[in-house]
């Protein structure tokens, strides 16, 4: 077994403490809260801007809405590209969203680096984007570096001999130490625009002109350009953006681009920054633009895959400052004047606009070419040098979209579909930032390796790049926490359990995966601590063991270290799917004082399979069917931000009965299987929360925590029961396709049995193999759904099975004895 260092916890890393300055709400009330160190002409940085408190309060209260919200919070409105009057009527900085309302899952002050992302943003209102935004991707604290990094970045592409040629050039707008063009006393934004744009424009064509063809940059006012989100629901209007052609952009798809961005020929794919412009009066309104800047940075982030960083530059009349963002978070530089310091100004913009993708923040190991007729990406590769020292060369397939992860801060999860260009083999390439001193993913799936229902490494790189290279050296301040990107390329399976076509494949899909999850546990010692739905696979293979599989083990642990050490490591998972006692966990940690909790250990686990359980059998009808939205406000209350709100849905979900709010394609068998697998979890909850429910004067903490891993000790049979369950169920669903498949050959009806999904592996190298009858349901289980509710519903005969454990295990071997 691989060794098991322990994980030391990444607050330990030392850190330097560093001045922190709040943002001040103005006395009147009107207007944003400001930083009061950007009215200092001598600030030189290195400190932290601490969100205002009414802004964190209200971002942290699940109950506060819109026309509560403090002044600063933008009023949204739905528009169309159209619809000219209003469109006129909304502000420069304005924000156009829809108002679809999914609860937000973040929470305040999480005493880990790893915090909840807002990734699934692309469907929740302006509203609770803004404080997810503020509580998650920002974080409560900005930072200031020091002012001295900020004049020394990209002096090798713009060295002080060609800016010295460039500023002796009266045409190029730099006369008698001032950008002449520029106004004075602007009363409105638009007013900078224009002269702006001008000298933006000839630094670029100066500086960033590119040998290769069809590379070039350009400068373009989009101030009234509505550049279309990923989601295409939202809209936003940066005032200059910097439109790129090359390798890594393309063209915004015709179908769903705004006509103003058609016009253009400009969208989130095909920028490498924004120049966003503020008047002097309103540059200190730091919080503010950090907002507004980290919508424009998501979108880039979400539909510019391969990008490492994304930098802006915040313009005034007389100052610029870099605004960076990486998935450690944001930073800003003080505000420079760029009359007075020519030679920055120009550097920061030949930065944000070059031509060497490296520089830009582009991860180049990953290229794309670019058809010249429509300039959509239309082939791509990437390069992968493993730990090993071999290098791989993969072919992107190019349709099917990356999987990316919706958030700025955090592990900024993308997965690339790929073709081994020497072996034709399929593969998934995923890309993730973890926290310096987390042991990386690669450890636990070679720990992995040989094992049925979880996912098979192909190779790995533990070190493609750190966000510190990205800041000045001691930008370690005490809210900062270095990442490091990895890279693992796993086999390729059958796809999201979403695709299911079948009872006896989601079910043996979801059996398989738990069996993956013990055999990881038991035989490696690892706990996966991140179960979703997202992260098991359906199987490429009707092989029992391999029919689901279980995927991103980024979160997982050791667990043979000493129990102090695992009680550091954070709370993990998406809270959908966390079990009851990691919500009261998170509810301890954040009390004050806070109070030691139980760490996560394998029942947590066992209750997010239950709740991926409940979630297909009462979301889904049957077989691609549109989700049901009542049973999606049902789960909708576990996500509730409030942690007492959200143990109440999950309490319902694991006390009350389940299987009535079950279609009738999924049968009595399926309810059966959930009704026992909610029993078995049943005595550990009651278990748990007597002891939770212990009064203080009975019970310490430690005490609290030693009976909860006692339950956990004693514990170790639910594995075997919960398995137990689902063979049963699997053996009654084979009975059943088989009767009923007879009786439509008996019927004379030529109906074709349901096939399980073909892979994506299969699709793309081989033929599908033949699935036996046995594990296909008939087109009659599907047409159940839609009988008539006035036609007499007939009742399906069930036989007698004698159920024959597909997986005989011998006494006394490892998985029967993991206690």
């Amino acid at each position: 077994m691989p060794a098991s260092p322990a994980v030391p916890d990444p607050g330990d890393s030392p850190k330097r403490a560093v001045p922190v300055v709040e943002a001040v709400a103005p006395v009147d009330g009107q207007g944003a809260p400001t930083n009061p160190r950007d009215e200092d002409p001598l600030d030189t940085g290195d400190y932290l801007v601490r969100f205002n408190r009414e802004e964190v309060a209200w971002a942290s209260n699940p109950e506060s809405k819109l026309s509560n919200s403090p002044h600063w919070c933008p009023k949204g409105s739905q528009s169309t590209e159209a619809d000219t009057e209003s469109e006129s009527a909304i502000s420069d900085d304005e924000f156009v969203a829809s108002e679809a309302d999914v609860p937000p899952s973040s929470y305040l002050n999480s005493s880990t680096p790893t915090r909840p992302s807002s990734q699934n943003s692309g469907n929740v209102s302006e509203l609770k984007l803004l404080k997810s935004i503020i509580l998650d991707e920002l974080g409560t604290d900005l930072y200031v570096v020091n002012i001295e990094w900020a004049q020394s970045l990209y002096t090798r592409i713009a060295n002080i001999p060609s800016i010295e040629r460039f500023l002796a050039n009266p045409e190029n707008g730099y006369v008698d130490g001032s950008w002449q063009a520029i106004p004075e006393a602007p009363s409105v934004e638009r007013e900078i625009y224009p002269p702006l744009v001008k000298i933006l424009s000839s630094i670029v064509s100066q500086f960033n002109t590119s040998r290769f063809p069809g590379v070039s940059r350009e400068v373009l006012d989009t101030n009234y350009v509505k550049l279309k989100h990923d989601d295409c629901k939202k809209s936003t209007c940066p005032d200059i953006s910097i439109k790129a052609s090359g390798p890594s952009f393309e063209l915004p798809e015709e179908g769903s681009a705004n006509p103003s961005q058609l016009e253009v020929q400009a969208g989130w794919s095909n920028i490498t920054s924004v120049v966003e412009v503020k008047l002097g009066k309103y540059k200190n309104q730091i919080t503010e633009h950090a907002k507004q800047l980290s919508m424009y940075c998501r979108q880039i982030l979400l539909q510019q895959p391969n990008r490492n960083f994304v930098r802006f530059l915040l313009i005034t009349e007389k100052e610029v400052r870099l605004v960076h963002f990486d998935r450690s978070g944001v930073y800003f530089s003080p505000f420079i004047n760029f009359h007075e310091d020519p030679h920055t100004f120009i550097r920061l913009v030949v930065g944000i606009s070059t031509c060497n993708e490296k520089i830009l923040g582009l991860d180049t190991s990953v290229k794309w070419k670019i058809d010249k007729s429509t300039g959509k990406k239309i082939s791509g590769t990437v390069k992968h040098f493993d730990d090993d020292g071999i290098t791989t060369v993969y072919n992107i397939v190019m349709d099917s979209r990356p999987f990316i992860r919706a958030s700025i801060r955090g592990r900024g999860t993308i997965c690339y579909r790929a073709i081994n260009s020497k072996t034709g083999k399929a593969v998934v390439i995923k890309d993730s930032w973890r926290t310096e001193g987390r042991e990386p993913e690669s450890s636990y799936l070679m720990a992995a390796k040989g094992l049925k229902g979880v996912a098979q490494a192909v190779s790995y790189s533990n070190n493609c790049g750190e966000t510190k290279e990205y800041r000045p050296k001691g930008a370690n301040h005490q809210h900062y926490y270095n990442r490091i990107k990895s890279r693992v390329v796993i086999e390729e399976y059958g796809g999201p359990l979403e695709i299911f076509s079948t009872r006896f494949q989601l079910i043996s899909a979801i059996r398989d995966a738990i069996d993956g999850h013990r055999k990881l546990l038991l035989l490696k010692k690892v706990l996966h601590r991140d179960v979703s739905p997202r992260n098991i696979l359906l199987g490429s293979t009707d092989d029992i063991g391999e029919r689901g599989i279980l995927i991103d083990l980024d979160m997982a642990v050791w667990i043979n270290r000493a129990m102090s050490d695992i009680s550091k490591d954070p709370r993990t998972g998406a809270q959908m799917w966390q079990s009851i006692a990691l919500l009261r966990s998170r509810a301890l940690e954040k009390s004050d004082p806070p109070r030691p909790s139980p760490p996560h250990n394998y029942l947590d686990d066992l209750e997010s399979f239950y709740y991926i359980l409940c979630y297909f059998l009462l979301v889904y009808a049957r077989p691609g069917a549109l989700p049901s939205q009542a049973a999606l406000k049902r789960f909708a209350k576990t996500n509730q931000h409030d942690v007492d709100q959200a143990e109440d849905g999950k309490v319902g979900l694991l006390t009350q009965p389940i299987s009535s709010g079950c279609s009738r394609w999924w049968g009595d068998v399926c309810g059966d299987l959930v009704e026992d697998y909610r029993t078995i979890l049943n005595l550990v909850h009651a278990a748990q929360t007597r002891i939770q429910t212990m009064n203080e004067d009975r019970i310490t903490d430690e005490g609290r925590i030693q009976k909860y891993m006692e339950i956990a000790d004693n514990s170790w049979h639910c594995y075997d029961d919960i398995i137990a369950a689902f063979d049963k169920a699997l053996a009654i669903i084979q009975s059943e396709d088989v009767d009923e498949a007879l009786a439509d050959s008996d019927a004379g009806t030529p109906c074709p049995p349901e096939r399980p999904t073909q892979s994506r592996a299969q699709t793309l190298n081989q033929p599908a193999k033949s699935v036996t009858q046995a594990h296909r349901s008939s087109l009659k289980r599907r047409l159940d759904v839609h009988q008539h509710e006035d036609l007499p519903q007939t009742k399906r005969k069930q036989k007698s099975v004698r159920v024959v454990d597909p997986h005989p295990r011998a006494e006394g071997s490892a998985e029967s004895d993991g206690d």
